[in-house]
């Protein structure tokens, strides 16, 4: 699941994480990605909320989403991390943040080591 509030970015996302193998959904309202996660939690093996939320919007979009899929990772791209507390991102379930606009090769890291089973070391 990618959730970015501006179409473009969406789709440039979309594009990139599906040239790394991946099949994104993606949602540009929250609600809408709330609804999908609450009706099928299980259809996402990862979250990525985007750069066009607001600090504060991203972190409480993030609490939502985790409360409803807690075993899956969350994750937060962001154009700045100056203003993101450690303790909030701690807080709203953020495993991972990333550099917006994203980097094919730090999204294929990250994603990686997001979906590696708990415990299972890097060969």
């Amino acid at each position: 699941m990618i959730v970015e509030r501006e179409r473009d970015r969406l789709l440039r996302d979309e594009e990139k994480l599906a040239a790394l193998g991946y099949e994104p959904v993606g949602f540009e309202l929250a609600v809408d990605a709330i609804a999908a996660c609450r009706f099928e939690p299980g259809r996402f093996d990862i979250i990525l909320i985007s750069s066009g939320w607001q600090a504060q919007g991203g972190l409480d979009l993030a609490r939502a989403l985790g409360e409803l899929a807690p075993l899956k990772p969350v994750l937060l791209a962001v154009a700045s991390s100056v203003d993101i507390n450690v303790n909030a991102l701690a807080d709203a379930g953020i495993s991972e943040v990333l550099r917006w606009p994203l980097d094919n090769a730090e999204l294929a890291t990250v994603l990686a080591r997001s979906l590696r089973p708990p415990g299972r070391l890097q060969p």
